[in-house]
């Protein structure tokens, strides 16, 4: 029987097995290559390799950068362009002297510019003056490119704030980012996964270098098909010392304000980065609820007005070392935590009206919730790097405890009946992740294979004190424990001015979860190959065209299995569904890249067992609304996106537009509905920068209009952002002012639900208007006193 499955799957992946070895075998007969291709290796004055240096190929007409790159760990850089004609090769890194040469591309040129020495520069870093017009966005195949360095977006806050303003992303009003038509991404710092939200508050977007948006992955970051999201950090290499103090104070209903510390640190071959942040946000809203549930016999409508209150301080720390071992090894050590403390308080005035009873019920509901969120990683890199071959491994460990306790007491206005309640609910988790990445070259096919092993570990509890009584009215547990193994293989391939990237992944998770109810395990696996195949061709130099396939899965996120419930007022609770199953999508994507400004794009996404979130009916009491998660059995989603950047002067401009069909069908009232309404999305981002002054003003304007996501219809939203940034003290001191949300108008989570026998609904009116002063002041190039190079350095260096 298993000889017989095996063979099923080796018959049902024929064709990517036969492209795979097509590609191996096409790498002997074709050695072209679909661009011009300009190569090198950049070292400094002791013969060591200059990693992280820009690398530009610049129009001398009119400046325009035509690609660029940055040089990997070993000094090594590649580019490929279908330019064609005379060109400039520029080579800039902090502390060193710029490298100019002409070369002249002719079809097919392959440069080889040898080793390419850096000098050192002993000027100031302020003193120092970049040349060359860098484009803010760029597209390269299935790749946006956002430059942040120089660009206002460096001086937006922390990396949150960065996202929420960057070309092509959406941030909602509770921060949560996604990329234009994509949805929600995976998002890496450098080569490290972001496993928690909190560790992109550990550092600030002048750290930034810029952000790579992947619309869709290859095999080798991971099988969801999500976006991924590649934030590249600057990297320094003279030896210095440099300090940052910055602050963010916001005006709004009510004020809020983060503070931080940051140091870095290179001496020889180790480099640190170190830094603490201090944060307080608080906020104000109001909301509306209503919700009517049809019961069998009558009707019953939950009208709810609500005043909430939130006060959230947390403290990040961050701290990062990486030193080289040998000329191309390199090993680092990180530890990230973040620990929040959280108080919300709500009113809210209840009336609850039954068609079957003349009476109206009127309750008045008061809740504070006091929550702690404590969470830390440590991981550990290192990466060796032998000519063109890179091997990168990592292991890491993160822990977080999540802890809630809420005293709520609800008043019948008209009985005066009192109750009086008490909830409390923690949960732990332990995370072990280990990965493998190899990426070679042979025959003229570059490949990565690799694979991963990660552990989730899960134990929490819930409990209900009936105040009144003393006693415990329920108390439900939890043992969750998540396994997930990986392993990938990918290759790309030039051909005639065709790129051919093709991979496979493998994965494999088996979940236990044992409940309180429960005397054995609840155990769920799942074990799938997930194919991609990516096609880019180069038409003429002002034209690409992409072509894209993935198989991808979304996993239960443990908030939707978690059997523990969560209790939001007498009448409404939420709670997980260990049964839920894992959504699996087929997804294809064509784009064309016009002039290498121009992106257009269109998709479609085939998912079976979607997953949403739904209100249906307590199986003991009608009136009791249980939320939970459930699966449909299919969806469709039709994107179709258009994206345009220029950059001229010292204006900036980057427009982003996408529409999305949605295709789902969903039982409400004995009947089926469809969800077909298109949800519209546009942003449009500019800045100009004043000659002479320095100043430069920024204008982003964000719109939603009305449609369907999953089974919610949500109303209309825009927001209006603008702002000023003033450099003094020759930029050591970086002062932006922002309004935000100008004209109010950015309603966020307004919506209307249809589901069942409920329909319900949201208004709310949301503190997203309010003034940010953010100051930086920076204390550069203080120079290190111990240099831990030895003076035969140089003679040591040629022993590896």
């Amino acid at each position: 029987m298993k000889q017989k499955n095996i063979l099923l799957t080796l018959k049902k992946y024929r064709v990517i097995i036969c492209c795979i070895f097509f590609f191996c075998s096409a790498g002997s007969y074709s050695q072209t290559l679909t661009k011009n291709e300009i190569y090198g290796k950049v070292i400094d004055e002791g013969n060591i390799p200059v990693s992280f240096a820009n690398v530009m190929i610049i129009n001398p007409k009119d400046s325009l950068i035509i690609n660029g790159c940055v040089t990997e760990i070993d000094g090594s850089f590649q580019i490929n362009t279908s330019y064609q004609g005379e060109i400039l090769l520029k080579i800039s890194f902090v502390g060193y002297n710029d490298f100019s040469q002409i070369h002249i591309l002719e079809k097919e040129s392959i440069i080889n510019c040898g080793e390419i020495l850096l000098k050192t520069n002993d000027q100031l870093l302020s003193e120092i003056t970049v040349t060359g017009k860098i484009p803010f966005v760029s597209y390269d195949n299935n790749k946006i490119v956002v430059n942040i360095e120089n660009s206002i977006l460096s001086d937006a806050g922390s990396i949150t704030d960065m996202l929420s303003r960057t070309p092509g992303l959406i941030s909602d009003v509770g921060g949560q980012i996604s990329v234009m038509g994509k949805g929600s991404p995976i998002i890496y710092i450098d080569n490290k996964e972001v496993v928690n939200k909190d560790e992109l508050n550990t550092l600030q977007s002048n750290d930034i270098s810029k952000v790579e948006i992947i619309r869709n992955p290859s095999s080798r970051y991971n099988a969801s098909g999500q976006p991924v999201i590649i934030i590249r950090t600057k990297r320094s290499r003279k030896d210095n010392t440099m300090i940052q103090l910055y602050n963010n104070l916001t005006i709004a209903r009510k004020v809020s304000d983060r503070g931080g510390l940051q140091i870095t640190q290179n001496t020889g071959r180790y480099s640190g980065l170190y830094s603490y942040s201090y944060g307080v946000y608080n906020q104000k809203q109001y909301a509306d609820y209503f919700q009517t549930i049809y019961n069998k016999d009558y009707a019953m409508d939950n009208i709810s007005n609500a005043i909430q209150s939130y006060s959230n301080k947390n403290h990040n720390l961050f701290a990062g070392i990486d030193y080289q071992i040998r000329n191309n090894d390199y090993l680092g050590l990180k530890f990230a935590g973040s620990f929040t403390d959280d108080t919300r308080d709500e009113y809210r005035n209840q009336k609850i009206t039954k068609s079957n009873i003349s009476e109206n019920i009127i309750r008045d509901l008061n809740s504070v919730k006091n929550k702690n969120d404590d969470y830390y990683t440590i991981d550990f890199n290192y990466t060796m790097n032998r000519d063109f071959n890179t091997l990168n491994l990592n292991a890491s460990y993160a822990h977080k405890k999540y802890s809630e306790k809420t005293n709520m007491d609800e008043i019948d206005i008209i009985s005066t009946d009192y109750a009086r309640s008490l909830i409390n609910s923690q949960n732990k988790y332990d995370v072990y992740y280990l990965s493998a990445d190899y990426q070679f070259e042979v025959m003229g096919i570059t490949s990565q294979l690799g694979g991963k092993y990660s552990k989730i570990k899960n134990n929490g509890y819930s409990e209900n004190h009936n105040l009144n009584t003393t006693k415990l009215n329920s108390y439900d547990s939890n043992i969750t424990n998540e396994e997930v193994s990986a392993a990938y293989l990918n290759f790309s391939k030039n051909i005639r001015g065709l790129t051919i990237e093709t991979g496979i992944r493998y994965e494999y998770t088996d979940s236990k979860i044992k409940t309180s109810e429960s005397l054995e395990h609840n155990r769920l696996t799942s074990s799938k190959f997930f194919p991609n195949i990516g096609l880019n061709y180069v038409i003429s130099p002002k034209a690409e065209l992409n072509i894209n396939y993935n198989k991808s899965i979304s996993r239960q996120l443990f908030s939707q299995i978690n059997p523990n419930v969560i209790y939001l007022d007498s009448l409404s609770y939420i709670i997980g569904n260990p049964y839920l199953k894992p959504s699996y999508s087929d997804n294809f994507e064509i784009g064309l890249i016009l002039w290498k400004k121009l992106n257009f794009t269109t998709s479609v996404e085939t998912e079976k067992n979607p997953i949403i979130f739904v209100g249906i009916n307590d199986d003991n009491n009608t009136d009791i609304t249980r939320f939970t998660y459930m699966n449909l059995n299919k969806a469709k989603f039709y994107n179709t996106g258009l994206s345009y950047s220029i950059t001229k002067g010292n204006y900036t401009l980057a427009l982003n537009s996408n529409l999305m069909f949605p295709d789902m069908t969903i039982n409400y009232m004995n009947r089926e509905k469809k969800i077909r309404k298109m949800m519209s999305s546009f942003t449009f981002n500019n800045s100009y920068n004043i000659p002479n002054i320095d100043i430069t003003v920024f204008l982003n304007f964000n719109y939603r209009g009305p449609g369907d996501y999953e089974i919610r219809r949500f109303t209309e939203q825009h927001s209006l952002i603008a702002g000023v940034r003033k450099n003094f003290l020759k930029d050591r001191l970086k002062a932006t002012i922002t309004m935000y949300d100008i004209f109010h108008k950015n309603s966020g989570g307004n919506y209307d639900t249809e589901y069942g026998n409920i329909s319900e609904g949201m208004r709310i009116n949301q503190d997203t208007r309010f003034l940010r002063i953010s100051l930086t002041y920076t204390f550069n190039n203080m120079k290190t006193r111990v240099n831990n190079n030895s003076a035969n350095q140089k003679e040591l260096n040629r022993l590896y």
